[in-house]
């Protein structure tokens, strides 16, 4: 008899968490949709940056699109497109890195915080100007 009180509770307990967690992942199903940035919407800015740069250039710069596993939450404040040079090798290694990245950046965010991604471009340093 034992026995058989154990497995009841067991299988209610199991029928319980499953209706919980499924209760958890429908329960705001537009989450995302209000909260993550829209990475079409950067890719549109970004190529609008950049046609902007090689119109007045006269230049045939182009740059790499977001990594579709990219996440960032929402900006709520206008973004920021500025060249800058690569951030990611160190001086200390004494690597040469030659090329310009676009940096985006969000001021704030649905989650109070700013965030800043770089992406990558053809433009080098003999481009300059």
């Amino acid at each position: 008899m034992r026995k058989y009180i154990n497995l009841l509770i067991s299988l209610i307990l199991i029928i319980n968490n499953y209706f919980f967690c499924i209760k958890i992942a429908y329960a705001n199903p537009d989450f995302y949709s209000k909260n993550i940035q829209d990475l079409t919407f950067l890719n549109d800015k970004i190529t609008s940056f950049i046609s902007n740069y090689n119109k007045y250039y006269r230049s045939n710069v182009k740059s790499s699109s977001f990594d579709i596993r990219t996440v960032l939450p929402k900006c709520i404040t206008p973004l920021k497109l500025q060249w800058t040079k690569s951030i990611f090798v160190p001086e200390v290694y004494k690597l040469k890195d030659n090329h310009y990245y676009i940096r985006v950046t969000c001021n704030k965010s649905v989650l109070n915080k700013r965030w800043d991604t770089y992406i990558l471009t053809t433009r080098d340093e003999k481009d300059f100007k």
